[in-house]
């Protein structure tokens, strides 16, 4: 989406009816979080996928390249 190129590389994440975006690199909550143990374990699941969200960020978002990418937990 060209409007988020101003963005650090980001993920959405949802829950609940909640969604909060977090930074990929630095794993900083950047909206209302989810309750603590959600959170924890989302921010788990980037930490450990950290090569392969940043690798997606800079194909899709940076030069617009269409990929699918889904973490099956």
């Amino acid at each position: 989406n060209k409007k988020d190129l101003h963005h650090k590389p980001h993920i959405h994440c949802k829950y609940a009816g909640i969604e909060t975006r977090i930074e990929i690199e630095t794993l900083k909550i950047l909206d209302k979080p989810f309750k603590k143990s959600k959170m924890q374990y989302a921010l788990k699941i980037i930490k450990e996928n950290q090569k392969e969200l940043i690798n997606y960020w800079n194909k899709v978002v940076i030069k617009g390249e269409k990929l699918k990418f889904k973490l099956d937990l």
